[in-house]
């Protein structure tokens, strides 16, 4: 899963800090890699399982669609 760096260059492409993106995702290398560029992380959530495995691993956000997401940014439009 990414390496901090393949973040780095993901937000350096898009010329934006990690304060201005987040990152979804659904593995548990993935909250590892975006805390460790300051980047906010949401865990996607198929089952409780999963959410678990997120959780443990640090993630304070899950959604188990990606709708509430959605509202937010366009709310933010």
């Amino acid at each position: 899963m990414p390496h901090p760096d393949c973040l780095l260059r993901a937000l350096d492409q898009l010329d934006a800090s990690a304060s201005d993106a987040v990152l979804i995702g659904s593995s548990v290398a993935e909250p590892t890699a975006a805390n460790a560029v300051g980047l906010p992380f949401i865990g996607y959530v198929h089952n409780s399982d999963r959410k678990g495995r997120l959780t443990r691993a640090g993630c304070q956000q899950t959604v188990g669609s990606l709708a509430p997401v959605l509202e937010v940014i366009r709310a933010a439009d």
